[in-house]
């Protein structure tokens, strides 16, 4: 888009926030990516006239952020750009009237950021899972952002590149079925198709890990984002074998005290072979409905 449809008012500001950063650092985390970009654009101005520090604390970027979030939230944003390397944090004296004063400032770490962003940029245009047998092996929990798996992928993403992990063998689990295919018909009706293309490069056991877990959780609410849990965690945990499925543990065991009851419903129902009664019951049924039936006997 060259320009807004919406005419501002000149001079009017905004607060910008970039998903990628929500991605790296964890999806709830706005308040760090709208400070990293108030940061950026007052860091701009400060290398154009000095030493590219920005010399400002948490309540300078609440008021700039016209109170979007309060001095606490911010001051939890800076400190965590500083966890992560993507900002430095300083001190000075300055002098405010007739008093000295310490205050804080601070400059982002541009290359490290760089750096996250192409990762991020060289994860995101991976290809999705195919049946090609040897799927990549993407960021376990990546979906989850890095800040809560960034060990994990740390580990799986060596000189620029992400290793490749062989399918696992079919677990062994009590509840699997070894000939049919992952119980897709316990999930809701749009994730279906979805669900089968995205694990279609997995082996047979690895699908039902990966679509028990996804049924469980979704059945106890954890799952807010399913599909987006599905590809961006399950499955490359489960590549990674690494994947928990206590989720999956549960669902199946549920499942088999479904079918036991159902197996003892139909063996309360059924008609013993040689059973006199039933057999003069039926006699008696026939008699009266079909007599030449009853005469062959």
């Amino acid at each position: 888009m060259k320009h807004s449809l919406i005419q501002h008012p000149p001079g009017s500001g905004f607060a910008r926030i970039d998903y990628w950063v929500l991605e790296e650092l964890g999806e709830r985390q706005h308040a760090v990516a709208a400070v990293l970009a108030q940061l950026e654009y007052w860091q701009r101005h400060a290398l154009d006239s000095g030493d590219g520090w920005v010399r400002k604390g948490a309540a300078d970027i609440a008021r700039a952020m016209r109170g979007l979030y309060g001095e606490d939230k911010v001051r939890d944003a800076l400190r965590r750009l500083v966890e992560v390397g993507w900002a430095e944090e300083g001190e000075e004296t300055t002098q405010v009237g007739q008093l000295w004063t310490k205050r804080k400032k601070y400059r982002l770490r541009i290359d490290a950021i760089n750096a996250s962003a192409e990762k991020y940029s060289i994860k995101s245009k991976e290809p999705d899972f195919s049946g090609s047998g040897s799927p990549k092996n993407r960021v376990p929990g990546a979906g989850k952002s890095a800040s809560r798996d960034r060990e994990n992928r740390d580990n799986n993403y060596i000189g620029g590149s992400y290793i490749s992990t062989p399918p696992l063998p079919p677990p062994t689990h009590i509840g699997i079925d070894a000939v049919n295919g992952p119980h897709l018909e316990e999930l809701p009706s749009h994730l279906r198709d979805e669900v089968a293309r995205a694990i279609a490069g997995l082996s047979h056991g690895q699908q039902h890990d990966v679509v028990d877990e996804l049924i469980g959780q979704i059945s106890t609410g954890v799952a807010k984002r399913p599909f987006a849990l599905l590809r961006k965690s399950l499955i490359p945990a489960v590549i990674a074998g690494e994947l928990t499925i206590d989720h999956a543990l549960s669902v199946r065991a549920r499942r088999e005290a479904h079918a036991q009851a159902e197996r003892r419903r139909a063996d309360s129902s059924a008609i013993p072979v040689g059973d006199e009664r039933a057999i003069a019951a039926g006699e008696a049924v026939l008699a009266r409905y079909a007599p030449r039936m009853a005469g062959r006997r």
